[in-house]
């Protein structure tokens, strides 16, 4: 975090608006549209993995709204927890938290499996909640990056 200073959600929410405001006054596809959406992209996924927004998007149903982008960097530029967002699955819920805390402790998803025994394969699509593991294959990737999960499994 720069200078360990936190980000308040109304902050990120208002740069985003300010983007959005210039990009809806600017000509799609002219030199300065093109600067302002590498600008917007900078600010908004400098912290905040394009794949973990676009995982949240889809298993949401819709795009993501201001407001729920706005949490979701404020989330990341704080190194919170992004799934006490919002209303996500158990499974995503996991997915994410086993891949923050990977990240946290500079693990590759090939370190976690050698720990765990569990394939690579299996570990990407467990951080994507792209498939169903025994809760003891939870425990000993949880186990593997350090980490206990504490959320609660609900809407």
């Amino acid at each position: 975090m720069d200078g360990e200073r936190l980000m308040k959600v109304q902050t990120a929410l208002t740069k985003i608006k300010a983007y959005d405001a210039k990009l809806a006054q600017t000509l799609r596809g002219s030199e300065a549209f093109n600067q302002i959406d590498d600008a917007y992209d900078a600010f908004v996924y400098r912290y905040l993995r394009p794949r973990d927004a676009v995982l949240i998007s889809q298993q949401l149903g819709r795009p993501l709204t201001t407001l729920e982008l706005a949490r979701l960097v404020t989330a990341a530029y704080n190194q919170t927890d992004l799934t006490a967002t919002l209303p996500l699955t158990p499974e995503v819920k996991l997915g994410l938290a086993l891949k923050f805390a990977r990240r946290q402790r500079q693990l590759t998803q090939q370190d976690v499996a050698i720990q765990t025994g569990i394939t690579q394969s299996q570990v990407a699509k467990a951080e994507t909640a792209q498939t169903t593991l025994s809760l003891s294959n939870w425990q000993a990737l949880f186990k593997a990056v350090d980490f206990v999960p504490a959320f609660q499994f609900g809407r």
